[in-house]
């Protein structure tokens, strides 16, 4: 679907292995098995075999993901938990949700819409650097800063603090 994604291969690379003879063969599923048996009895007779040949890693020609990305994204999860624990715990205290939306659901609903809106904003970001990687990290700040506004506003109502 990406087309900058990296796909792993099992291949039978440069080897003096009894394995490198079915190369041809590696498309035929049956043909597959077979090789990966003949790997697994080598393997079971104890002969000394490198395991490194035998995994190739092939990727896409692209522009690179930037940097910040993964840990955006890490925060963007890590964000929207924090807000599903802080808002439950508000309501348990006798607060309401100030999220219209969300105020008469149940934490399994609120959980949902929480893991939904993370993997669309994810979505939306990793199609996004493709084509602006730039926008793509703006956005991502932009709606970590969102959501670190909604979780302060939580610990403030938990610990019971007035707003200035």
């Amino acid at each position: 679907m990406f087309r900058s994604a990296v796909f792993a291969v099992f291949a039978v690379a440069l080897s003096s292995s009894p394995v490198l003879a079915q190369v041809p063969a590696l498309l035929d599923s049956r043909a597959l098995l077979d090789v990966a048996t003949s790997f697994a009895e080598q393997l079971a007779t104890e002969q000394a075999i490198d395991p490194v040949p035998y995994l190739v890693v092939v990727t896409a020609s692209g522009p690179a993901r930037p940097r910040p990305l993964i840990p955006l994204y890490a925060a963007q999860a890590m964000l929207q938990g924090l807000d599903v624990y802080t808002t439950a715990r508000a309501r348990a205290a006798g607060n309401r949700e100030a999220n219209p939306f969300l105020k008469n659901t149940s934490a399994a609903t609120v959980i949902g819409a929480k893991l939904a809106t993370t993997a669309l904003g994810v979505l939306i970001a990793e199609r996004l650097w493709k084509k602006n990687p730039k926008l793509a990290v703006v956005m991502m700040v932009a709606v970590n800063g969102i959501m670190s506004g909604v979780v302060i506003n939580n610990a403030r109502v938990l610990a019971g603090a007035s707003y200035p």
